[in-house]
């Protein structure tokens, strides 16, 4: 190496120029040279003298990180740009900052009144997430997510989501009847599966895991499946529609081959207080929702409400209230502070801590903040603020004194 760089050096006439990565891309942090650059650098510093520079790094012009620093547009003979557009970012860059206008800087006018009649589904998926049907229904913005790229290489394994959508499908095959070993065939054929032993493997596996889960599920669908309760429910000034499935005899019941999220708690939690509040001979008014803690089966038991209609009134109000201003309810991160304080008895000042590391998220995990439709209703704002803990607790409140671990299945 030492030899071929003095070739280099012995080649040049009039002028030689070296470069080299000095600076981190990612923190600015300097990296060295090679060592044959270091070694022609304290050479040159030892053997001559330059004028009007001093110190031992006069020859090396260090680069900023960015093409529109003011520094090139200073006249430095060393540094310079070309450039208009870099010349007008540069400016951009001088000039004093001031924080970008909100997207919502007051209220918006009253909705149309045909919104106070909403389908259940519609309104499960509010308070799933209130920012984004705010902006769907009052200003028909729709934010899709950046979808991630087509692998370049064959899948030998069966991972993320590809192995959620799998399991889920086989469970509901399971739970509608079937059995398993009549959807291989299919599921080969479908190219959802690695080719060859790897995907009959890993279906073979999911298959009895899958088995194992339904097996849990059989104490809570005993007997025949109800007719779908069809919904016309009138409250206060609202009246939702709509149809609640998977009722049978003694419980509504509800189940998801995943760790369970808040949404899908909120979701039973608002189709049970409108079972509650029908009351309709033959019909149960328990629920309860299964998924997976720890990769192990797990369910909550939903007892009935006596109040369901008063609670059904202010959800309702909120949602009303959701259609004029973003609502500070967050799903993951209410949930987070509303079980630190009204189950685990921490302060308010500790649970705000603890449920901000759910809004910002961390290295390993996504902040629920990170979310498009957050981000742009409450961007330059802090909304984890005196609204959000009276939502987080009002709203979560009595869905977490009615729920309670089950005590049909074992985990």
């Amino acid at each position: 190496d030492r030899y071929l760089f003095l070739e280099a050096i012995i080649s040049a006439r009039e002028q030689l120029t070296i470069s080299y990565t000095g600076q981190s891309s990612q923190d600015n942090s300097t990296i060295p040279p090679s060592v044959l650059v270091s070694e022609l650098m304290d050479y040159m510093n030892r053997a001559f003298a330059l004028p009007h520079v001093d110190g031992p790094d006069a020859l090396v012009i260090r680069h900023r990180l960015q093409p529109f620093s003011p520094a090139y547009f200073k006249g430095d003979r060393n540094l310079f740009s070309y450039s208009d557009g870099r010349l007008e970012e540069a400016r951009c860059v001088l000039k004093e900052n001031t924080p970008p206008a909100l997207f919502f800087a007051e209220a918006l006018s009253p909705p149309e009144e045909e919104l106070r009649s909403i389908n259940i589904t519609q309104l499960c998926r509010f308070f799933g997430n209130p920012a984004r049907f705010l902006l769907d229904k009052r200003f028909g913005i729709t934010i899709e997510e950046k979808s991630s790229l087509l692998e370049e290489t064959e899948a030998f394994e069966l991972t993320g989501l590809e192995k959620y959508s799998l399991e889920q499908e086989l469970l509901e095959s399971r739970m509608a009847g079937h059995e398993l070993t009549d959807l291989f065939s299919s599921l080969k054929a479908s190219g959802k599966l690695p080719h060859g032993v790897p995907g009959e493997s890993a279906l073979i596996d999911s298959s009895q895991e899958v088995e194992s889960y339904a097996r849990q599920m059989e104490p809570y669908t005993l007997g025949q499946e109800l007719e779908p309760l069809e919904l016309d429910l009138r409250i206060s000034d609202f009246t939702i529609t709509g149809r609640i499935p998977s009722i049978f005899q003694e419980r509504m019941v509800r189940y998801r081959y995943a760790k369970l999220k808040a949404k899908d708690h909120l979701s039973l939690w608002i189709q049970h207080l409108v079972l509650n509040a029908l009351q309709k001979p033959g019909y149960p008014m328990e629920s309860m929702i299964a998924g997976l803690s720890s990769g192990k089966w797990y369910a909550l038991e939903y007892a009935p409400v006596e109040d369901s209609q008063e609670i059904l009134e202010y959800l309702l109000q909120e949602y009303w209230n959701g259609l004029v201003k973003p609502l500070h309810f967050f799903p993951e991160t209410s949930l987070q502070y509303a079980q630190l304080v009204l189950q685990k008895d921490k302060s308010p000042e500790e649970a705000l801590r603890k449920a901000e590391a759910i809004w910002t998220g961390s290295d390993f995990h996504r902040g629920e903040g990170e979310d498009p439709h957050f981000q742009l209703c409450f961007k330059s704002t802090n909304p984890l603020d005196a609204e959000f803990q009276r939502l987080a607790e009002d709203i979560y409140g009595p869905l977490l004194a009615s729920a309670h671990p089950d005590t049909h299945g074992s985990n």
